[in-house]
């Protein structure tokens, strides 16, 4: 059972939990032909939980556990739960992130204005920003209606519009890097902002 707070695309149709997703994947006995799940001597599946923040997460990865274990009891079964590694929601740190857009408009960018928008994605980024400060700011290399995870994204990636992305986001990162060191007053806003987001798990 792995945990992967936000949103993804899945061939599978998901289930929804008040704004979370569940789903599972196929076993490999299930992708070759063989459905082990009704074997007599056992089987196993790989289910998937995401949800806007790791304190809902956790609640509904909780409920999930009580189902299995109902339906192990109803089937006299043995349960074994193993459970992956989970990303954590992603909480921009806003001082940091607003040095970093101010130091793409010095580079000719206007940037989108994203604060209060969700990021859609499974990151480990996300766990960091618990941890610390955090911005991810992201830069185009190509139209919006080319998904990520395609093959023309990654040919996006490799073509001369990624490598001037590249070297902006380079630019942008150490400008701001710069920011941090020589400018006292927003470490500080930083250091303010990152505490009022409250303990992890919290909006």
């Amino acid at each position: 059972m792995r945990q992967l707070p936000d949103r993804t695309r899945d061939r599978r149709t998901p289930r929804r939990l008040g704004g979370t997703k569940l789903g599972r994947r196929p076993s490999a006995g299930a992708q070759s032909g063989r459905d082990q799940s009704s074997r007599g001597d056992g089987g196993w599946g790989e289910f998937y939980v995401r949800a806007a923040t790791r304190d809902y997460l956790d609640q509904v990865v909780a409920r999930v556990k009580d189902c299995a274990a109902g339906g192990a009891l109803a089937a006299g079964a043995k349960l074994e739960v193993e459970e992956g590694v989970g990303y954590d929601d992603l909480r921009p740190n806003r001082p940091l992130m607003r040095a970093g857009l101010d130091n793409l408009r010095q580079l000719g960018v206007e940037p989108e204005d994203t604060f209060g928008q969700r990021l859609s994605a499974s990151t480990d980024v996300g766990n960091v920003s618990h941890a610390c400060p955090t911005a991810a700011p992201g830069i185009f290399i190509a139209p919006s209606s080319v998904p990520g995870h395609s093959r023309e994204f990654a040919a996006a990636a490799a073509s001369e519009a990624g490598h001037r992305g590249l070297l902006l986001a380079a630019k942008m990162l150490a400008m701001t890097a710069l920011d941090v060191i020589m400018r006292p007053s927003l470490a500080w806003e930083m250091e303010a902002d990152f505490a009022a987001e409250g303990p992890p798990g919290t909006l």
